[in-house]
């Protein structure tokens, strides 16, 4: 996903907690109770509509890329803008 007008220097960092499936396949008549999980992903906001929020955890300076992006059902992660501006450490 290339995105070059959007960069780590330009996006909200943000914490997207969702639930998760989990998938029992038991096999020897041990069935436990599977329950979701509550998973927390950490990145930066690349995009947000009324259906999805889209957020990527690396960014390849090179290359100007993307990458390990996620994209959520907006329905279903509670999301936090954990800082925004960030200049600490950041390639010019």
């Amino acid at each position: 996903m290339a995105t070059p007008t959007l960069t780590p220097k330009t996006q909200p960092i943000v914490i997207v907690n969702w639930e998760d499936i989990v998938f029992d396949d038991n096999w020897n008549g041990e069935e436990e109770n599977p329950q979701p999980v509550e998973i927390s992903t950490v990145g930066w906001l690349l995009y947000e509509n009324s259906t999805m929020i889209v957020v990527a955890s690396t960014y390849n300076w090179r290359e100007e890329q993307w990458g390990t992006v996620h994209a959520f059902p907006k329905s279903e992660p509670d999301v936090s803008i954990i800082c925004e501006g960030v200049e600490h450490g950041l390639r010019n």
